[in-house]
Order: C-alpha cells, then sequence, then structure tokens
C-alpha cells in the first residue's frame, strides 16, 4: 500500500506530461530519457526540543525518478551547462515514529548540473524542488510531541552531491550526499522543520524515446544513441556586468511557540548591488529592511518590528532562472532572531528589468522564519 501510495501521484503527472508529449506542448522534444531509483539513509539535524526520542533512528527514504536530457538542439542554453538533466519525481520516507510524525511522501521536479566528467563518471549538483504530504501534523490534543511540523502538506527541498558511473550502454550506477528539508516556512506553527543529511545510492536506465519509430523489435537492427553525443563538460563565458536592483516581498505567518491560528504580516525589502561575472555567476551585497508582525506581542509600537540587516549572496543564472544563496546579519537589535539568518530562493527574471521572487528566510538556527512572495524591478545595469 506505501508503494502504491508513493506510486499514484507520480504515475498521474507522468500522464500528463505525456499527453502534452503528443500534442507538442510544453514538453521537451528531445529524445534523451531515463527512470531512476535511489534509496536514501540518513540523521536528522533537529533544532527542536521534543521530538529527539522520535528521531534517534535517522530516516530512510526511496525516490524514483523521470527525466529528460538535451543534446539534440546544440544552439539551446543547455549546451553551456553541460547537458542538464530535468524531471519529475517521487519520495517516500519513514523518517521516525509514524505515530507521531507520518510517513511522508513528496512529489518534485528537479534539476542537475554536471561539474565535472572522467571518462564513465559525471560528478553533479542536483536541486529538487516540491510538496511534501501525509505528514503527521502537530495537535494540542492528538500529537502534542510535534514540535517540527504543523501542516499536513510542506514544501520539500533536496540538495544532492551525486555521482554517476556507465556501467553499460543503458546503465548507470548512482551515489551521493544529500540534504533534505520539509518545511511550511511557518506558514502553520509549530515549525521548526526537518532537516536530514545522509547517503544515497542507485541505478539509472537510459533509453531514446523515438526508437519505437525507428525500430521496436526485441532484437532491433538499428539502435540509436541513449545520451547526448558531447560530453557533459560545462562552459562559461565572462559577463562582467554590474546591476542595481530594489525588491518587494511579503508573506504571512503564525507566531513561534502558539497553535491559535492567528496570522501576521510579514514583509522583506531589499536593495541589492550585483555583479554578474560570468554567464552562471553573480556576486551579491544587499540592505534590507525586515518587518515581523508576529513579533506584535513583545513589541507593541509598529516601528519597533522593523529590524535591518546587510547580507552577501550567490546567483547560479540558467535559463531565465537564478538560484539564490544569501546569508544575512542583523544590524542592531535581532529581536531575539540570533544574529544571522540564511536564505535560500529562487529568482525568474520575466525580462533584464523585472523578475519574480521566492525565498525562505530562516533563524539563525536554521528554522523557518518566513517565506516571501516578491517582485523586483532593475534600477540601473551596465
Amino acid at each position: 500500500m506505501k508503494l502504491v501510495r508513493l506510486l499514484v501521484p507520480f504515475a498521474i503527472v507522468f500522464a500528463v506530461l505525456q499527453s502534452f508529449s503528443y500534442a507538442q506542448k510544453f514538453y521537451p522534444k528531445d529524445k534523451f530519457r531515463y527512470v531512476s531509483i535511489t534509496a536514501h539513509s540518513g540523521s536528522h539535524i533537529y533544532t527542536g526540543d521534543k521530538l529527539k526520542e522520535a528521531l534517534n533512528n535517522g530516516y530512510g527514504a526511496l525516490s524514483i525518478k523521470y527525466g529528460w536530457q538535451s543534446g539534440a538542439d546544440t544552439s539551446s542554453w543547455e549546451k553551456y551547462y553541460g547537458f542538464p538533466s530535468y524531471g519529475i519525481g517521487v519520495y517516500g520516507a519513514g523518517i521516525g515514529n509514524p505515530d507521531i510524525l507520518g510517513n511522508p511522501n513528496a512529489v518534485y521536479g528537479f534539476i542537475s548540473f554536471p561539474v565535472f566528467q572522467t571518462r564513465k563518471t559525471v560528478f553533479a549538483i542536483e536541486t529538487n524542488l516540491g510538496l511534501t504530504y501525509d505528514l503527521k501534523p502537530y495537535d494540542s490534543e492528538t500529537n502534542p510531541l510535534n514540535d517540527a511540523i504543523g501542516s499536513k502538506v510542506s514544501v520539500y527541498f533536496s540538495l544532492n552531491f551525486n555521482g554517476t558511473v556507465w556501467l553499460n550502454r543503458e546503465v548507470d550506477l548512482t551515489y551521493g550526499f544529500d540534504l533534505t528539508h520539509f518545511s511550511n516556512g511557518r506558514t502553520f506553527t509549530p515549525n521548526f522543520g526537518l532537516n536530514m543529511a545522509g547517503l544515497n545510492i542507485g541505478m539509472l536506465y537510459h533509453f531514446n524515446r523515438s526508437q519505437k519509430s525507428v525500430d521496436r523489435s526485441i532484437k532491433p537492427s538499428t539502435l540509436l544513441d541513449v545520451r547526448p553525443d558531447l560530453p557533459a563538460t560545462s562552459k562559461d563565458y565572462r559577463a562582467d556586468r554590474f546591476k542595481i536592483t530594489l525588491m518587494q516581498a511579503i508573506g504571512t505567518t503564525q507566531k513561534h511557540g502558539t497553535s491559535d491560528g492567528k496570522r501576521y504580516f510579514n514583509s522583506s525589502t531589499s536593495f541589492e548591488v550585483g555583479y554578474k561575472r560570468t554567464l552562471k555567476h553573480t556576486w551579491l551585497l544587499g540592505f534590507d529592511v525586515l518587518y515581523d508582525g508576529s513579533l506584535a506581542g513583545d513589541y507593541p509600537e509598529t516601528s519597533e518590528r522593523v529590524i535591518y540587516a546587510i547580507h552577501p549572496g550567490y546567483d547560479f543564472s540558467f535559463w531565465k532562472f537564478d538560484l539564490r544563496a544569501q546569508v544575512g546579519f542583523y544590524l542592531g537589535d535581532n529581536k531575539g532572531k540570533g544574529s544571522f539568518f540564511m536564505r535560500p530562493g529562487l529568482k525568474y527574471n520575466f525580462n533584464d528589468y523585472l523578475f519574480a521572487h521566492l525565498a525562505l528566510k530562516t533563524t539563525s538556527k536554521f528554522a523557518a522564519d518566513w517565506v516571501e512572495y516578491g517582485i523586483g524591478v532593475t534600477l540601473w545595469s551596465k
């Protein structure tokens, strides 16, 4: 039954994508495809107080992915990134005591960037982002120990540093180290979140979806390639551009340590100076004006809920997206949030002047502080 619950959402998403494929819309037209299955195991990095015994035995998980890799169109943006692979996946885990935590599953999208290659081995960095469900959330009467998750559905995020060894024409052995995070961004409390670190190992099978249109017999006399012709080596080019941007984000949260359902308004205003050294890499320095409405109980004046900070940061750019990583440091009173914060995020560039921003701001203990939904503009670029 657990396997069925894991595969049903994957089958639904796959069926939708296949229907798009037949319509030749919204679906990659490249012929290289693969299916992988991976086992994960490791330990928890827990910042709360009540779940230490429930998490003592670590976690185990299984993920199944359906991916595609470009290579047919050498004029596309993918060639500058070593032909990354991307697709959809499902994840099922036993993360601890199921009576307290549930048995979470996740549906997600992923993209994997090769960073180094030998003759038969590729090393890559992969990011996964989706939704986790089947969690058993906190309840003051029936589940008072779960101070990590306050909702049945949370965000699933994973970062995987992996290697792929080519065993033969179609099959690879995969292995790696991954970091996984479940959180609802303090949209519902309590929400210390769950952080996991561990190792993974799996198998990957390549195929060419155009094979059936050329020779679909059991023993085909004509075999098409199942991997891109060009090696997965990444290129980069100097850009040497400067940019000044202004971003405004908002969100809502509940207060730490409560479960009364009351919601508070939050705001993040960021002024950033960025140096785009190459097409892929941008370094940032920013100034933040942050407002946390959930501080109202301790700080009755609106002006007292404003916090100032600075942040260095880094953007990794591909297509119209930027993967963002920032570390912020508070200036003056941090209102009990600690001396610093983390801000992983995603930026989508509509054009050279307008972008959307989605990020998770954390506390110094890496618990979620709030989710930022923002829009930004470029004030100057040269």
